[in-house]
């Protein structure tokens, strides 16, 4: 059981890291009001371990690892097209 809680943390400092936050709270009981529940968020991201909630079902990735994902991919992408393009020179 938690005996002292900063308001400033629970506050400001905590949900700008939601993995870390999650984490935290886990030592919690689950009935505390900042807790989500496992139903509210039942998936976790395979890049950042953050509970989330799906929007499709092939979905994979919190919205935050999306974009970096989608980005990434794309230039993998564009590399191996500038690669191509320059042996056909």
């Amino acid at each position: 059981m938690i005996a002292n809680v900063c308001p400033h943390y629970m506050k400001a400092v905590g949900p700008a890291d939601p993995g870390l936050f999650d984490e935290y709270l886990e030592h919690f009981p689950d009935n505390y009001p900042l807790k989500k529940s496992k139903t509210e968020y039942p998936d976790t991201c395979e890049r950042c371990a953050v509970r989330y909630k799906k929007s499709s079902n092939r979905q994979k990735y919190c919205e935050a690892c999306r974009e970096e994902i989608k980005r990434e991919q794309a230039k993998k992408r564009m590399k191996n097209k500038r690669l191509k393009d320059s042996t056909n020179k």
